[in-house]
């Protein structure tokens, strides 16, 4: 699966558009086109990191800023699209030399039905559920309240871009993406999980702050454990429902009944 070198390759891209939120330069500009090109390569829908940027600044300020820096400087603009578009040629220079086509879809007949989408399974179902098998990341969902308090502009963008990008998932045909655990799609866009989680932890009061820890340390747990019974098939990689997960909701005796018949 190319999932760990995405997430690898989007947080790198945030990292690199927060630094351009911060202080707009030539070189940053730059370094998005090439790495975006890149992570399109990889796993075309991924491009959707690009929505993402807004969430990076601080204020309205910083928005203005790079705005006068692209008017200003126009040619890095222009460079990144091109940087993007030299990436992306690999590929359409690799299809054209083995097929003697510019663009081959892969897929077949599968692909997305934008009137179908699945966004409810996608994010809370015992087959596939981000929220179910994930739990550590509805916490870091609290932490919205704290980017709202900072910036309103940076969580609403952080709400729209999650629910453009779990409209463009559960769309696809196959909305449980395969035997995995979990919902396997997620993982690129953890990161951006993460900044409302540190935002909290940094600035929520000392209470709430050691509420997060513990109840991070319990959902750790929880995931490990799934994680563990994942491999041992005590949770399904496709079929989960209702009844089967709650039969093997955090049952260790039966992985220590199998390390033992082992």
């Amino acid at each position: 699966m190319s999932h760990a070198y995405s997430f690898g390759l989007s947080n790198v891209f945030l990292l690199v558009g927060r630094r351009l939120a911060l202080a707009p330069r030539g070189r940053y500009l730059l370094m998005l086109g090439a790495l975006l090109g890149l992570i399109v390569l990889i796993r075309p829908v991924n491009g959707l990191i690009l929505l993402a940027l807004p969430i990076l600044f601080d204020n309205d300020m910083q928005v203005k800023n790079l705005l006068s820096f692209l008017r200003n400087s126009p040619v890095y603009a222009v460079g990144t699209g091109l940087l993007a578009a030299l990436v992306l040629s690999l590929q359409f220079s690799y299809y054209r030399w083995a097929t003697g086509h510019w663009i081959v879809y892969s897929y077949g007949e599968e692909g997305f039905d934008w009137s179908d989408a699945h966004m409810l399974d996608l994010l809370w179902s015992y087959r596939k559920g981000l929220f179910v098998y994930t739990p550590i990341a509805l916490l870091a969902c609290g932490g919205l309240v704290m980017l709202w308090r900072q910036y309103r502009g940076a969580a609403i963008s952080w709400l729209l871009f999650f629910t453009v990008l779990t409209y463009v998932l559960s769309s696809w045909w196959n909305w449980w993406y395969g035997g995995s655990f979990g919902s396997r799609v997620f993982v690129e866009y953890l990161g951006l999980f993460a900044l409302p989680f540190a935002l909290a932890l940094t600035h929520a009061p000392m209470r709430w702050r050691r509420v997060m820890v513990v109840c991070s340390i319990a959902l750790i747990l929880v995931c490990q454990i799934q994680t563990y019974q994942a491999r041992y098939y005590r949770i399904h990689w496709s079929d989960m429902n209702k009844e089967r997960y709650w039969d093997e909701f955090l049952r260790i005796d039966r992985l220590i009944d199998h390390e033992a018949g082992a």
